[in-house]
């Protein structure tokens, strides 16, 4: 559902370009045991889990898990 309401949408894409953001996923189907590890550090046991890590932040702030559309932009307009 996050999918397709907030991520691939053609206005989150244009956003996260002019922005140069860069979105980075990992697949956890297999049970990844470093995936794993890195959910336990952000407290969670599953996914999704979704991180911003703004411009000069050394601690990623934590959207919330279900994504509203314009979710994203509106984190990459707070950013500039």
């Amino acid at each position: 559902m996050n999918e397709q309401d907030a991520i691939n949408r053609d206005a989150t894409a244009q956003a996260f370009a002019a922005a140069g953001v860069e979105m980075m996923r990992g697949d956890w189907t297999n049970g990844d045991p470093v995936i794993t590890a890195f959910l336990e550090r952000h407290g969670r046991s599953g996914v999704p889990l979704y991180l911003w890590y703004g411009v000069g932040e050394a601690e990623p702030r934590l959207p919330p898990q279900i994504l509203g559309p314009s979710s994203l932009i509106e984190l990459v307009q707070r950013q500039f």
